[in-house]
């Protein structure tokens, strides 16, 4: 399983400064991925990625989506998509910017995609 000392907090373009402490995972909504705040319950287009300080894995995050009170169909289903979000997040650094996308080469596959380093405006590419 997956562990992880970096994740992805919402991001908002129009108050870049602002610092969220709303960890994002990635969920299924209407067969496209969204990032979900396991705080705010609210579905996300950005993510910030920042340095925890602590390993996390697939397992923590399950318990904090199971905390959050968000219906979950398939445990087993579930914590693979966490440990995929996870294991996806490693080919990033840290102060990137990142968006999540329908990966069309496998159904229900998603793929992290760098909108941008923070305050540098890179342009979209894949990750």
């Amino acid at each position: 399983m997956t562990k992880t000392k970096k994740l992805l907090v919402n991001y908002d373009p129009q108050s870049p400064d602002a610092r969220s402490k709303d960890f994002l995972i990635v969920v299924w909504n209407q067969n496209t991925p969204h990032f979900l705040g396991l705080k705010s319950r609210a579905l996300c287009k950005l993510g910030l990625l920042v340095y925890v300080g602590r390993d996390v894995s697939a397992n923590d995050i399950f318990a904090k989506l199971a905390d959050s009170g968000r219906p979950i169909k398939d445990v087993d289903e579930t914590v693979k998509l966490i440990d995929k979000y996870l294991e996806s997040l490693q080919k990033f650094k840290i102060g990137d910017i990142l968006s999540v996308a329908s990966d069309l080469t496998a159904p229900d596959a998603f793929m992290l995609v760098k909108a941008a380093k923070e305050r540098g405006g890179e342009g979209v590419h894949r990750g």
